[in-house]
């Protein structure tokens, strides 16, 4: 008995997606990669000794399980445009308006944020900041949505 619960604790410690793997049921998207790098998306029918059944577009696909290399349920495109620009936009407009908050000197200066309070130059720098950080955000949005 303890050498099977070794044996079995190696495995699941060595397969960790092991661990938390659940059965497919039919009717579940489904990601397919092939020995030969070719991918398909489809809804899973039915896995049999010898083939996975998929369909796709009201096409029945048979692919062997030897030329299976990985299949894992699809949770769909998930595109984080707007996130990863809105955070970066974020980011550039909340340092640019910490920095004219705490560089405020509140006496005026010729300085670019001359007589104004810490509110008034966190505010302005904001802006600003959001300004100036959009076409990076831009970058980094459509960098990160492919």
């Amino acid at each position: 008995m303890k050498t099977q619960w070794i044996i079995l604790t190696w495995w699941a410690l060595s397969h960790p997606a092991a661990v938390h793997a659940q059965p497919l049921e039919a009717g579940e998207r489904v990601r397919v990669r092939t020995t030969d790098g070719a991918r398909l998306v489809a809804t899973f029918i039915e896995i049999t000794r010898s083939d996975l059944g998929l369909r796709d577009d009201d096409d029945v696909v048979r692919i062997a399980l030897d030329r299976v290399q990985t299949l894992e349920r699809s949770l769909g495109e998930r595109r984080r445009f707007g996130r990863n620009f809105l955070i970066t936009t974020g980011v550039g407009a909340l340092a640019l308006g910490t920095w004219a908050a705490v560089t405020d000197t509140d006496q005026c200066s010729d300085g670019p944020f001359a007589c104004l309070g810490a509110g008034e130059s966190f505010m302005l720098g904001f802006v600003v900041g959001g300004i100036i950080s959009m076409p990076i955000g831009l970058i980094v949005g459509i960098l990160s949505s492919q």
